[in-house]
């Protein structure tokens, strides 16, 4: 009984026991008691004493962080007490008759199917363990639109718009984003193969394999030229340590069906003569032949191979036109230099035999001259002694076998090719190779269908973009529409320009010289 001394007689029974259910009770408040049983004699038992609970207020909040394109969580306190809770929701004003996702263990309830972009509202409710209902306040919330989040090593990150979808020339769209959450800008040329008046190709600094130039001033001297150059981005990773070599892309290059250099077997992106995008580690194997005797050409205007230093003092070297009016000052060896049995000119592309006249041979005296429309065969070591057995006038048979790794001899027209650090970061919609270090990078990947090319920079060291590892890259790529990615020359050397204006932050604080890039073109002015 309390002060009032108010009897509560029994409201159920269980066998010999017999209980009492109190009710207008105040909350947090201290009451004492004291059983009693009439059978014609009333008997009390001993005062006792309880205190009421604190007055439960439940609630059902939204979890902010959780609103993805199809799903979201609402939180519910106090589901100890409860026996049910659950959400009603609606795309207008919800009901009971709506479609309700119901709760037994976990205080949050995560709502799932939901439809990407979509307005929802929500009528929360719990079930106490008396069953009795209470409705809450309601809860309205926009899915995110499936395009607006990149999904990033499991975990979604909101996408904010920088620069809308523009077309930028034929072809040709430009955007950039930000995951602030990252964070990171990023920046995106996307080119429709299937528009013919666009063109992706190769460019050269300074048209010469041993050079670097800014990608500005690509864009400029090939405007002078008479291109109209919609966007461009730096490309492979270049040698610099020796004078005589900066500027030498270390993969190797075609551009417009020539070699200017030889594949050393990294990963690169390659057009085919079908127009179609590849992107593999690209493999070389050169041939010089003299009747049935034949020795290896190892290089094409690279001064070394890379991947096998042992094979340096023993190098075959071919100099072409792409290499400049000189061959490099490396000393020793012996040297030939060829013209074209048929023709004025070479034009060295894959996978063809190249029949030749050797017009002289002579001791290497170091730097020697490219004559018009020939090229020079420089070797060293075993290299040199096959050389020293020829004669002049005597016919010989280039040949520059060249390979997708993964599919020998589906691709024989090599058009144009870039490579980069050896790192194909997507492969067939998934996140494959590459490291995990934050920093400004550049790619290039192109669609499931081929019928897309995506050049996307991503800056770094910056606070308000960090840069990305490569893995992470390749996602990003993905979420732009790419199947396949492969990993460029990034860091300070990082830049796209579009339409003349440089559209990231490089992280040198101004754009570096390259040894090539990947231009934009189309054929309209």
């Amino acid at each position: 009984m309390d002060g009032s001394y108010k009897k509560y007689p029994h409201s159920f029974s269980s066998g010999n026991e017999f209980g009492v259910t109190l009710t207008g009770l105040t909350p947090e408040y201290t009451y004492q008691y004291r059983a009693y049983i009439n059978d014609g004699n009333i008997q009390y038992g001993s005062e006792k004493s309880f205190t009421t609970l604190p007055s439960i207020e439940y609630t059902a909040t939204l979890d902010q962080e959780s609103i993805a394109t199809h799903s979201a969580v609402v939180l519910f306190t106090f589901t100890d007490r409860l026996k049910e809770w659950g959400v009603f929701y609606s795309e207008g004003k919800p009901t009971v008759s709506d479609p309700v996702k119901k709760e037994f263990a976990k205080a949050a309830l995560t709502l799932e199917e939901l439809k990407s972009g979509t307005h929802y509202n929500l009528l929360p409710y719990v079930k106490d363990k008396q069953d009795k209902i209470s409705y809450l306040p309601e809860i309205a919330f926009t899915t995110v639109k499936e395009k607006d989040v990149c999904v990033i090593n499991g975990r979604s990150y909101v996408v904010d718009t920088l620069q809308n979808k523009r077309r930028v020339g034929d072809g040709t769209i430009y955007y950039s984003i930000a995951l602030a959450e990252y964070p990171l800008k990023v920046y995106v040329l996307e080119v429709d193969l299937t528009d013919p008046t666009v063109q992706i190709e190769t460019c050269l600094a300074k048209d010469s394999a041993v050079a670097t130039e800014r990608p500005t001033k690509m864009v400029e001297r090939k405007k002078k030229e008479g291109y109209n150059v919609v966007g461009a981005i730096n490309g492979d990773f270049y040698f610099y340590q020796d004078p005589v070599e900066i500027g030498i892309p270390r993969s190797g290059q075609f551009h417009q069906n020539e070699m200017v250099t030889n594949p050393t077997g990294r990963a690169g992106f390659v057009l085919g003569g079908d127009g179609k995008p590849y992107i593999d580690r690209v493999d070389f194997k050169g041939t010089l032949k003299k009747g049935s005797e034949s020795t290896s050409i190892h290089t094409v205007n690279m001064l070394r191979l890379e991947s096998n230093d042992k094979l340096t003092p023993n190098l075959m070297t071919l100099y072409t036109s792409a290499f400049g009016n000189t061959t490099s000052t490396t000393p020793g060896g012996t040297k030939v230099v060829v013209r074209p049995k048929v023709g004025t000119d070479f034009f060295f592309t894959a996978n063809k035999d190249f029949e030749c006249i050797v017009e002289e041979i002579y001791d290497n005296p170091g730097r020697s001259r490219i004559p018009k429309g020939h090229a020079v065969l420089h070797g060293r070591g075993t290299s040199a002694d096959f050389l020293k057995q020829l004669n002049v006038k005597d016919e010989v048979t280039l040949s520059l076998k060249t390979d997708l790794r993964s599919a020998p001899d589906l691709l024989l027209d090599f058009k144009e090719m870039v490579g980069g650090s050896d790192n194909i970061i997507l492969k067939n919609g998934v996140r494959a190779e590459g490291d995990d270090l934050y920093n400004p990078r550049t790619g290039i990947g192109y669609s499931k269908d081929k019928t897309k090319v995506y050049l996307m920079v991503v800056d770094g060291r910056q606070t308000d973009s960090k840069g990305c590892g490569m893995k992470d890259f390749g996602e990003i790529f993905r979420s732009a529409g790419a199947w396949n990615a492969v990993n460029l020359d990034g860091g300070g050397s990082s830049v796209m320009i579009v339409n003349d204006q440089i559209v990231n932050k490089p992280s040198d604080g101004s754009v570096r010289a390259v040894g090539n890039g990947v231009l934009i073109t189309s054929q309209k002015k």
